[in-house]
């Protein structure tokens, strides 16, 4: 038991006291909610409940790890003392995982959003913690979000200090739309112009700012450039300006049990300051002046030698410590990805314009040693490709469409679960799009949570975040991806799937019909049985029918009179509180079939030892030809070794290339003769193809269609 001083249930223990813990210690201005047990059930994940047990052992590294929304009350005797220690040790150990960080947050966030104090002493406690956990970027999103809402609250409650607010502009600067809109509103309301550092944030991430590997190279040297020509045109600053109709708030909170309440947020209105875009406009015009100033500078300090006199090949077959100069590539990429950027900031490049650069000719698909070609260059510049087909194992055909976006650090060793996590954004998005549109709710959930159940590189993140935008675009998918996954997962492993995909839907507090039917269609092509949504529907929302008639609204604890306010959800007549712990817990599960899913992605594993196939198949189902003329072809094929593909699969395709068409039910039914899932073999055998013949031997449809071209060239070689 942890003894804690003459603490009343909840409350919360502030800058300038101490909380004594007993054989822990003493907290010197915790900032924490604490409680001696008669809060049970007070639904806050940060509240710290002295009647808990927590053990002071050394936690077992299996004790680490926390759920999505991670809180105190839910974790185990180990996992308590792990966050005691890490707050009676200075709350300041990189290596503590972000979970614990999180449920510290969490309590931060509801004193300022929930209880209107402390704004300026926990605003600078936030800026602590993002200078020492900013590697994760789901942490450095919510926190950034945070610091500056919490910025204009304390300015309408009383004020801000300079210096707080001066700490705030280089420890937090704004990384999206809302941080931005909220950090330009606090400039504004205080009369103060722009600082040098708030603007180079805005021209960094407009897309008229031409991308160059000067910037990524002279990092230092530009932004200083920048910095005197921002004061040589604005002095002290840009004076902002705002449009006269005000905008609101858009902040997500990170507590589930905050996302739960009325906050008040959505009724406050703040100047409008990104409204007027054109006050920005100059920005972009010293991003590309200092781009072009430095362009002789750069070329002074590359070490000897002029890149001109090497071919590519040559520069990328040198080691890196060696590599002299530009690459002989560099400028047409940056073109390249200049000239593509679309209204969403991703550069959308087709496969064709990479061909270009490379000079190959124009083809209906990239061979896999051409896709190599390119992806070696990326890696060179840095640049990250997605889809890549190192992971997909599909070349690219010539119109494909690619996101180019440079890496948040060097090509490395990748972290191995980008595939599942694919995968699970894939269905994830399926869902959420089903009304042709995903709220950011549901889409920002999907990333940081996948991104911390896979365990995610830095890199990687980018490249879900890439993928999701191709998603958004209708860019990418797989139709075929639920019946790949039948295919290759046990019942029990696609339900777990299937649960993660209903809480992805529920992350919103909104379940709709449209939701509810794209959910049972998903559950069919998994091969499940889509009245299982029922129980996970009931467990959810008590009451609630899983007839995709009734929604799930925003409910939860509420203040007595509080009532739920409209919006887009409220036509529904009758409501249920949504129980966010049980979609906490479905969420959790996902790293259970993290490793599967992994494996099911990569293909069959570790194939046995090829042996040559040489007993004679039985007829094909439903062949047109003679008997002579399949047995004829039936015997050619089974003498050929099938190099590089698994020996499960040799059979089935001696057997399907008997005859150039299929009727669908017909092939359907000589896959179950070999005891295999039609869209899994069509996947396995395509896959092998393309790496080995170049291209797909089976084209899917119906008739579905044999490329017995292909077949032949590779007898007759």
């Amino acid at each position: 038991m942890l003894a804690v001083e003459r603490v009343f249930p909840g409350e919360f223990v502030g800058p300038g006291r101490d909380l004594n813990m007993g054989l822990w210690g003493v907290l010197h201005g915790p900032m924490i909610y604490v409680a001696n047990g008669a809060a049970r059930g007070v639904s806050e994940p940060s509240l710290l409940d002295a009647s808990l047990p927590a053990s002071r052992t050394d936690t077992p590294a299996s004790a680490w790890s926390l759920p999505y929304w991670p809180s105190y009350s839910d974790c185990l005797p180990e996992q308590r003392g792990l966050y005691l220690r890490w707050l009676t040790g200075g709350r300041g150990d990189p290596a503590m995982p972000i979970g614990y960080v999180f449920i510290y947050f969490y309590g931060l966030e509801r004193r300022v959003l929930v209880d209107h104090q402390d704004h300026e002493p926990i605003i600078r406690e936030v800026l602590r913690l993002l200078s020492i956990y900013h590697t994760s970027h789901s942490f450095r999103g919510y926190a950034t979000d945070f610091v500056w809402t919490a910025m204009l609250l304390a300015l309408k409650a009383g004020g801000i200090s300079a210096e707080t607010l001066a700490l705030a502009v280089t420890s937090a600067p704004p990384h999206d739309d809302n941080a931005m809109a909220t950090c330009l509103a606090t400039f504004y309301l205080r009369k103060e112009p722009l600082p040098k550092e708030i603007a180079y944030a805005i021209a960094a991430a407009d897309l008229k700012s031409p991308r160059s590997v000067i910037v990524r190279r002279n990092g230092q040297v530009f932004r200083k450039l920048f910095y005197e020509k921002y004061a040589a045109v604005y002095g002290q600053g840009l004076a902002l300006q705002a449009s006269k109709r005000n905008t609101r708030i858009q902040y997500r909170a990170a507590s589930s049990a905050l996302g739960r309440l009325s906050l008040g947020l959505e009724r406050l209105t703040i100047p409008n300051v990104t409204g007027l875009p054109s006050q920005f406009a100059p920005l972009v015009a010293l991003w590309s002046d200092g781009i072009e100033e430095l362009r002789a500078f750069d070329r002074a300090h590359q070490a000897e030698g002029p890149a001109a006199a090497m071919t590519t090949a040559m520069y990328e077959a040198l080691p890196a410590e060696l590599r002299k100069g530009d690459h002989p590539e560099t400028d047409a990429w940056f073109k390249v990805n200049n000239e593509h950027v679309d209204d969403g900031g991703w550069a959308i490049v087709p496969a064709s314009a990479l061909a270009g650069i490379k000079g190959f000719p124009q083809v209906a698909r990239l061979t896999k040693r051409q896709c190599a070609e390119i992806l070696t260059t990326a890696d060179v510049l840095e640049f990250g490709l997605e889809p890549d087909t190192r992971i997909t194992g599909k070349s690219w055909p010539w119109d494909q469409k690619i996101s180019l976006f440079l890496l948040a650090e060097e090509p490395g060793e990748e972290g191995g679960f980008y595939p599942a996590a694919a995968a699970m954004l894939e269905l994830g998005m399926g869902v959420a799009l089903t009304d042709g549109t995903a709220s950011e709710d549901e889409m920002a959930h999907m990333l940081r949570h996948l991104e911390s159940q896979f365990e995610l590189t830095a890199n990687e993140k980018l490249r879900l975040r890439a993928l999701q935008h191709l998603l958004l675009t209708g860019e990418a998918g797989d139709s075929r991806l639920g019946r790949k996954l039948q295919a290759k997962l046990s019942v029990e492993q696609r339900r777990l799937v299937g649960k993660y995909l209903f809480a992805v839907a529920a992350v919103d507090q909104v379940v709709t019909g449209d939701e509810m039917r794209a959910l049972k269609k998903v559950y069919r092509q998994l091969g499940l049985d889509a009245t299982e949504l029922d129980s996970l529907v009931s467990a959810a929302g008590p009451g609630l029918r899983a007839d995709g008639l009734v929604e799930i609204a925003k409910g939860g604890p509420r203040a007595p009179g509080e009532t739920i306010p409209p919006g887009p959800h409220a036509a529904s007549a009758e409501t249920f509180a949504l129980d966010m712990a049980a979609v906490n817990r479905i969420m959790s599960e996902t790293r259970q079939v993290a490793e599967i899913l992994t494996a099911a992605m990569k293909g069959d594993g570790e194939e046995p030892a090829e042996e040559p196939v040489t007993t004679p198949q039985p007829a094909a189902v439903g062949a047109t030809e003679s008997p002579q003329t399949a047995t004829a072809v039936l015997e050619q094929q089974t003498a050929t070794p099938w190099e590089g593909l698994s020996p499960r699969f040799r059979p089935f395709l001696a057997a399907m290339s008997g005859q150039a068409a299929w009727p669908a039910a017909d092939f359907a039914a000589l896959a179950r003769q070999h005891h295999l899932m039609p869209a899994g073999v069509v996947e396995a055998i395509n896959e092998w193809s393309q790496e080995h013949l170049g291209d797909w031997v089976i084209e899917d449809g119906d008739p579905v269609r044999v490329r017995l071209d292909l077949l032949k060239e590779q007898w007759d070689a």
